[in-house]
């Protein structure tokens, strides 16, 4: 009697634990489907002026690239499942790499670049989209002096 009171704690535990798992996987997804809805709207209304802007229409198709992702993240929804989720992640890794290149040819500072890697490291949730979008706003901004 003694082994299955103990075999049924365990088993409870081990539910416990694999339903904890599975809800911080489904926070971090809804984190990112928000991240990808408010980065989606700002990079719409970036778009105009940098095309307008002879210097930045290089970074225009990377842009135009973000949101399409973001579009498609939205319409995959929270309930996406964890391939997809995995998928929108390399997605947007890609992205990132390519605005990289570019910056790099470009020859702009790298200094908010490398702040915007500090604050907001790996891939979980949201952090993607905010590093991505961080990285935009320095193109458009320039180098942040003091720092």
């Amino acid at each position: 009697m003694r082994k299955q009171v103990l075999f049924l704690y365990s088993l409870v535990a081990f539910i416990g634990i694999a339903l904890n798992a599975n809800a911080q996987a489904r926070t971090d997804v809804r984190d990112f489907v928000a991240a990808a809805k408010e980065t989606g709207e700002q990079l719409e209304r970036l778009l105009p002026s940098m095309q307008k802007d002879r210097k930045a229409t290089a970074y225009v198709p990377i842009i135009e690239s973000a949101i399409r992702l973001s579009a498609r993240v939205q319409q995959a929804g929270a309930g996406m499942s964890q391939k997809q989720y995995n998928g929108f992640q390399r997605e947007l890794a890609k992205i990132e790499a390519d605005l990289n290149t570019q910056t790099t040819q470009e020859q702009t500072p790298h200094t908010c670049h490398g702040k915007c890697e500090a604050d907001f490291p790996g891939k979980g949730g949201g952090k993607g989209w905010k590093r991505f979008w961080c990285k935009v706003a320095c193109i458009k901004l320039g180098p942040i002096s003091g720092q």
